[in-house]
């Protein structure tokens, strides 16, 4: 959950007691929406990263289905991706275009969406002002070389944005993540049922869709530690 100059809400801290680490639901749907960008080591020319992604999670079913809408950087137009991993089966789908790819995935690489354990109290604050207001705890750690900070509730853990910094995937990157949303139920279940069109999926190391690789190769690196 991230701050970015673009987002700057009225933000007043408060240091006290260190809360607990907390967790929010093992299962919800939502709205995450992302901004940033990445330069390549020794490279002068960044990739813009703008996407909206509707999102369904089951920790304890091990599912999770991504709508990503998002900018393609080279040309600016809007593209959108449907995303589908089954943790369980160590299976992904992606459809793009009316076709569906798939690949192998790591089954133990979805993580609770917990506070992660190595993260320390940055602090509580209040976001907005009068009723509008919302309490929240920040959290800031370490992953991979990677600086993250997370916000979330105070009341319950529902995360509220989270920032990330440092060198993913061979580039200086830095990203800003909001969540919109949320709500701690899932509404639409068969969200995780496999499309009839990934019936017949093709590899996609071996479709020769390069770019579709490296796009969703992006994804997963970046994606907030909170949930995935």
């Amino acid at each position: 959950m991230f701050k970015l100059a673009l987002l700057l809400p009225l933000i007043v801290g408060t240091f006290g007691q260190t809360p607990t680490r907390c967790c929010y639901s093992h299962k919800f749907d939502g709205v995450l929406m992302e901004v940033g960008a990445s330069l390549p080591l020794g490279s002068s020319t960044p990739t813009i990263l703008d996407a909206t992604n509707e999102i369904s999670y089951d920790f304890d079913e091990k599912l999770m289905w991504l709508n990503r809408s998002q900018v393609n950087p080279v040309n600016g137009n809007r593209e959108t991706i449907i995303i589908l991993r089954r943790y369980h089966e160590s299976k992904e789908y992606i459809v793009q275009n009316g076709q569906c790819y798939s690949q192998t995935i790591n089954p133990d690489s979805l993580t609770p969406p917990c506070v992660p354990d190595s993260f320390h109290y940055g602090g509580s604050f209040t976001i907005g002002s009068g009723t509008n207001s919302v309490n929240v705890n920040n959290w800031r750690g370490n992953i991979n070389g990677t600086t993250f900070a997370i916000n979330v509730q105070a009341s319950d853990c529902t995360p509220v944005s989270e920032s990330l910094y440092g060198i993913i995937e061979q580039a200086n990157t830095v990203m800003t993540y909001v969540f919109a949303n949320l709500k701690p139920t899932l509404a639409h279940p068969d969200r995780f049922h496999q499309q009839a069109v990934c019936a017949h999926a093709i590899p996609i190391h071996g479709a020769g869709k390069r770019d579709l690789e490296e796009m969703i190769a992006n994804i997963h690196s970046h994606l907030v530690p909170f949930i995935l």
